[in-house]
């Protein structure tokens, strides 16, 4: 079913980590080569999502030198929602409301001009 269907984060990270259209987040067993020593192998786990300050579910990724936190709901919908990553102009809407619910089918794509407009209409009418 749809919560064992695993596809890349993104290309650059496809080799260290995993997400499903569900919004669950995992690494990807891997060899890891130290020059001088034994190669060891890091297992397969499932992901402890972190909030971020605005409350949001986010990952946190280790890079080479520093770490990322990377926004699962946009994760998802980038690798799953068939028009890749919208970027700057754009943001995640939770259908529902519920921004802890990163399931594909509560997310959508939204013009970001849309998520100000109520308060530009309610700066007009004071």
């Amino acid at each position: 079913g749809n919560c064992c269907s695993f596809a890349a984060v993104a290309s650059r990270l496809e080799d260290r980590y995993a997400i499903s259209n569900r919004g669950r987040v995992r690494s990807v067993s891997r060899w890891i080569k130290n020059p001088g020593a034994r190669p060891y192998r890091i297992p397969s786990k499932m992901l402890t999502l972190r909030n971020s300050p605005s409350g949001l579910e986010c990952m946190l990724v280790v890079g080479p030198k520093k770490f990322r936190q990377l926004s699962v709901r946009r994760l998802v919908l980038s690798v799953f929602g068939g028009a890749g990553d919208k970027g700057r102009g754009y943001y995640v809407h939770h259908i529902d409301g519920n921004s802890r619910n990163c399931a594909l089918s509560n997310l959508e794509w939204r013009p970001l001009i849309e998520r100000y407009r109520p308060v530009e209409a309610l700066k007009a009418s004071a």
